[in-house]
């Protein structure tokens, strides 16, 4: 196993992120509301098949090392938020997401991990429409802020993204930039690995990288993330598809095909680029 599979630039070992073990099944958009309301450690939230409606969020749910919570579809791929829902976690701890079908139209974004939320985790989740088509809208689909640390994005598949804007972007906290404490503004310990970038286009001038880490006023933040291991295939979006706009980022073992650009190394020092 090589070292970037165990930790990160700084030495800070990956997290292990336990799923809920006590399950609380839904079959409904009320349900689902109550449960991730009620969240307490160890709650294993179980979705039906079905569509979910609503702008969804958990607030201040905290679980341990050993009893996370979970919020996950019975069958991956069979639970699906509808095209006008989104998810936002805030403050949050030990939470994992896993197996849901998301496919938001519109402009905003579509799962947010806000706040001092922090060993969090979004695996095996499916992005987007089952067909391509463009739109003038601005959508990113996962975006990681605030002061937000040790979330986790593996996994899933992003498919046939025809709007402006990121699949995954992680920023940080913007009132720390205003306060003037911009080196350490960014969200640090953000791993993002494994997962599969499909159709991303039509190419656009600006903000539309499949993965951005960081933004300018955020450069001096040495966050210490991983983007690893993730395959970009018929990303025709703009010459930037693994955008790092902050330190200390490791771009280790990613695959890209049939696709117009590659990663850029923007903003930053002490970042690693390798096995690309």
């Amino acid at each position: 196993m090589a070292v970037y599979d165990q930790v990160f630039l700084d030495g800070t070992p990956y997290p292990t992120i336990m799923p809920g073990t006590t399950t609380v099944n839904v079959s409904n958009s009320a349900g689902l509301a109550a449960a991730l309301a009620n969240a307490q450690p160890g709650h294993r939230i179980v979705l039906a098949n079905g569509t979910y409606s609503g702008a969804f969020s958990m607030s201040g749910r905290i679980g341990t090392p050993l009893n996370g919570i979970s919020i996950e579809a019975a069958n991956p791929g069979g639970a699906q938020l509808s095209s006008s829902s989104s998810l936002r976690i805030t403050n949050c701890a030990y939470v994992t997401i896993s197996g849901l079908l998301l496919n938001w139209q519109g402009s905003g974004e579509t799962v947010q991990f806000r706040g001092n939320s922090r060993y969090c985790r979004l695996t095996r989740c499916t992005f987007g429409p089952t067909t391509h088509s463009a739109s003038s809208d601005s959508q990113t689909w996962v975006y990681v802020g605030d002061d937000c640390y040790h979330i986790r994005i593996d996994h899933n598949l992003f498919r046939n993204k025809g709007t402006s804007g990121n699949c995954v972007r992680v920023y940080g906290s913007f009132a720390k930039v205003e306060a003037g404490q911009g080196s350490s503004a960014g969200c640090r310990w953000v791993r993002i690995d494994h997962n599969l970038f499909d159709t991303i286009g039509p190419e656009v001038g600006n903000d539309k990288e499949p993965i951005r880490y960081g933004v300018s006023s955020m450069s001096r933040t040495i966050a210490w993330g991983a983007i690893e291991r993730n395959v970009l295939v018929d990303c025709i979006c703009e010459p930037e598809l693994i955008s790092v706009k902050m330190g200390g980022i490791r771009v280790s073992g990613n695959t890209i095909l049939q696709s117009a650009g590659g990663p850029v190394l923007r903003h930053g020092t002490n970042s690693v680029l390798t096995d690309n």
